[in-house]
């Protein structure tokens, strides 16, 4: 059975892998996010639509909406902690870790 397109009877599945994940798209590096004072800060050579905020078991926090290449999402109120910033940002979304 060398031919990949033969039916393979002993072993029906198959697995297929994708990097949904994946930390080096051109998405993931044309933002940058950092964290001010009292806010989070995410700039972009596109142009941000919104913002997510969840804690990291998932739930949503706070959302913030705009057309510009920054946003800002406060961060006064949360407690110290591990977040996900959720970005939507020209046709991509991207999700990115921090800390405050």
């Amino acid at each position: 059975m060398n031919d990949p397109q033969e039916k393979n009877t002993q072993n029906p599945y198959h697995i297929y892998y994708d990097n949904y994940l994946d930390t080096n798209s051109t998405a993931s590096q044309q933002l940058t996010v950092y964290k001010d004072k009292t806010e989070f800060v995410v700039t972009s050579s596109q142009t941000v639509k919104k913002i997510q905020l969840f804690d990291m078991s998932g739930r949503f926090l706070d959302e913030v909406l705009g057309n510009s290449k920054a946003l800002r999402i406060s961060h006064q109120s949360l407690v110290n902690g591990g977040y996900v910033l959720k970005i939507y940002h020209g046709n991509d979304i991207v999700t990115k870790k921090v800390i405050k």
